[in-house]
């Protein structure tokens, strides 16, 4: 347990059991993760859980969390519409270019904007994941969150908007990759 009385780490396999049952009973609960391997888990179950919208505020949609795969479950298997997703990348030049050049096929509009120290994603406007501090890996996640004035989903989904509001379009063909030019 840290300072704070949370257990961070709680092992794996546990730790998967736990988000399921979070994810099925979708009533509310916060609970904590740390690490790269179980913020994977809480990710990959939000895009299992999303049923109508998706938004990911992230540096550059790590390559050990996020895949072609999940994005395409959305689209086919969810029949999510694609201007249903909406990501906020960083450092787009930092991104996997194959991911990107996948998601403008599919005309899901990718934004950049500057980096605030937390990452964060939504789904269905009731189920969440955010990290304060994207260095930590520490997070609080939540499954069905009820919104009120003061909820933790109503800010961050406020956060995401304005954040997209005022972001810049990632162009389609160019997400920001360096290229060498012929005189190099």
């Amino acid at each position: 347990m840290d300072a704070d009385g949370k257990n961070w780490d709680l092992k794996l396999i546990n730790f998967e059991t736990h988000v399921k049952s979070l994810a099925r009973n979708r009533d509310g609960e916060i609970f904590f993760n740390s690490g790269p391997e179980k913020a994977k888990v809480v990710i990959q179950t939000l895009f299992k859980v999303a049923q109508k919208r998706l938004d990911i505020y992230s540096g550059a949609l790590d390559k050990e969390i996020y895949s072609k795969e999940l994005f395409q479950s959305l689209l086919d298997e969810k029949g999510i519409s694609a201007d249903q997703i909406r990501v906020i990348l960083t450092k787009p030049d930092n991104a996997d270019q194959e991911l990107l050049s996948y998601l403008t096929e599919k005309n899901i509009e990718v934004r950049e904007y500057p980096e605030t120290g937390g990452h964060l994603i939504v789904a269905d406007g009731d189920c969440y994941r955010f990290e304060h501090n994207h260095e930590s890996k520490k997070a609080y996640f939540a499954f069905g969150a009820v919104e009120t004035d003061e909820s933790i989903i109503k800010k961050l989904k406020h956060a995401f908007n304005e954040m997209w509001r005022h972001g810049t379009a990632v162009p389609a063909g160019n997400t920001g990759a360096p290229t060498l030019s012929a005189e190099a």
